[in-house]
């Protein structure tokens, strides 16, 4: 069989699934081949066989003429699908890599291809299982005759020129139990039962005390609360009030050549103050300084609102005029 592409492999591999029979022939051939390259891999025999017997079935005829051929060839075998097929000799066969994901796996059913590894993996550890077995039960069967030896009641005896004799021609024993009747056996047998059974219940006090401990030990372990841990919210923080408002600010800039305050001037609340002169009047100026023009006074006593301070002078209103006095005769 030639040497396919990866492409022309893939559509073989998909027409011999959708029955095509001349791909399960093409398919059989290739599982031959790999059979020749891999002796040891069952598979491929498997997977060869299937794709053949479809090809044949379907009435393809160089499928038939090659079952035909196997079939003469393993006629002689108990097992004829265990047999490995054997290329013709006008076929030469050219081993190729080994099949990835994409192999068409056409030989066993969908149940059987997924559940034969798991039955590999069961028959060979049953098998270790058998042979393990064996090999324990052969161990312990060496091991109790080996105790039985070292408290056989053949024992030694002595005879009567006091020279010793084994007794009924057995092995002696490492103690020698050859004087004790059969009423003393049967006691030391009723003190080992006797035995067995005290130490049985003390296991079984000590297992019953130790479960109930641990109970009484859970139930009086008592949860300790876990605070919950409250993230305090943070209190917004009130927008502070411009003063003077905008209103008055935007009022303010409009006045013509009344020298303007920075913002860093304007006072933040209202604050009412008194003019003190002593009688006589304070002038109110365009600007914070003797050297600006004036636009008007302020009678001793009047009352008014300051709205922004600069160089020791203070802005304010009086009789809707706008302007700037000496913060010295405030009060």
């Amino acid at each position: 069989m030639t040497d396919l592409t990866e492409q022309q492999e893939q559509e073989m591999i998909e027409r011999a699934k959708a029955g095509d029979p001349e791909a399960n022939y093409q398919m059989s051939l290739w599982a031959l081949e790999q059979s020749m390259a891999e002796p040891d891999e069952e598979r491929w025999n498997r997977l060869a066989a299937k794709c053949l017997v479809k090809a044949a079935e379907a009435g393809y005829e160089p499928a038939k003429e090659k079952m035909n051929e196997l079939l003469a060839q393993t006629a002689d075998s108990p097992e004829p699908e265990s047999i490995r097929p054997q290329a013709s000799p006008q076929e030469t066969y050219a081993p190729q890599a080994a099949p990835d994901a994409r192999t068409y796996n056409a030989p066993q059913t969908a149940s059987d291809a997924q559940g034969q590894p798991a039955r590999d993996k069961a028959a060979a550890f049953k098998a270790k299982a058998a042979a393990a077995g064996s090999a324990i039960a052969a161990g312990a069967g060496k091991l109790f005759a080996k105790i039985k030896g070292l408290f056989s009641k053949s024992g030694t005896e002595r005879t009567a020129d006091g020279a010793a004799a084994p007794a009924d021609g057995k092995k002696s024993g490492f103690f020698n139990f050859s004087q004790w009747d059969d009423a003393k056996w049967k006691r030391m047998q009723l003190v080992c039962v006797v035995i067995c059974v005290i130490l049985a219940l003390l296991i079984i006090i000590l297992l019953v005390t130790g479960k109930s401990k641990k109970n009484k030990e859970a139930e009086e372990v008592i949860p300790t609360p876990v605070a919950e841990t409250v993230t305090p919210v943070p209190a917004s923080t009130p927008e502070p009030v411009l003063y003077p408002d905008a209103a008055t600010r935007e009022e303010i800039a409009a006045v013509e050549n009344l020298v303007q305050p920075d913002d860093g001037d304007f006072v933040d609340a209202a604050k009412t103050v008194t003019v003190s002169t002593s009688g006589s009047v304070l002038n109110l100026r365009s600007g914070p300084g003797q050297s600006n023009t004036q636009v008007g006074s302020l009678p001793n006593g009047t009352t008014l609102d300051v709205y922004a301070y600069k160089n020791g002078w203070a802005l304010v209103k009086y009789n809707d005029t706008w302007g700037w006095c000496s913060n010295d005769y405030l009060k």
